[in-house]
C-alpha cells in the first residue's frame, strides 16, 4: 500500500497471482484508494477477486 501510494500517478504497482485473502486484507487497509495499485487475481481462484482494478472502480 505505502510503495504505490508513493509512486508517481504515471507509474503502477501491479501485483500478479493474488489469493482471495489477501485481496481481502488489503481492501481493508484502503487499497481501493490507491490508484496506482493494480491486483490480478490467481486464475485457479474461480475469477477475479475484484471486477476492475483498485482505483478504477
Amino acid at each position: 500500500m505505502h510503495a504505490a501510494e508513493e509512486f508517481p500517478s504515471t507509474h503502477r504497482l501491479v501485483l500478479d497471482r493474488v489469493r482471495p485473502a489477501v485481496a481481502r486484507v488489503l481492501d481493508r487497509c484502503g487499497a481501493p484508494f490507491a490508484p496506482q495499485l493494480d491486483l490480478r487475481p490467481r486464475p485457479d481462484t474461480g475469477g477475479p477477486t475484484c471486477p476492475v482494478p483498485f482505483g478504477q472502480g
